[in-house]
């Protein structure tokens, strides 16, 4: 069995596939445990010396954290 590291966002369970580092932005990729389809880019941001998951800021930054993806797995 394969040990997979999980966060639950609003009661949903997701698996993080990748972790990427760029600047000082660490971006976290997600599928949803039950539709892996669903796929879902957050970013960690401390505050208060605390780690929390939180949504990108627009658009262009989801563009830059997609490319970060494809680049890094070749898609």
């Amino acid at each position: 069995m394969v040990k997979v590291n999980t966060v639950t966002i609003d009661n949903i369970e997701y698996i993080i596939i990748d972790d990427i580092t760029l600047d000082d932005n660490r971006y976290i990729y997600l599928i949803e445990d039950n539709n892996p389809t669903m796929f879902m880019i957050r970013k960690i941001k401390i505050i208060d010396g605390s780690e929390y998951l939180v949504n990108l800021d627009n658009n262009a930054e989801f563009d830059k954290a997609s490319q970060l993806f494809k680049e890094k797995n070749h898609e």
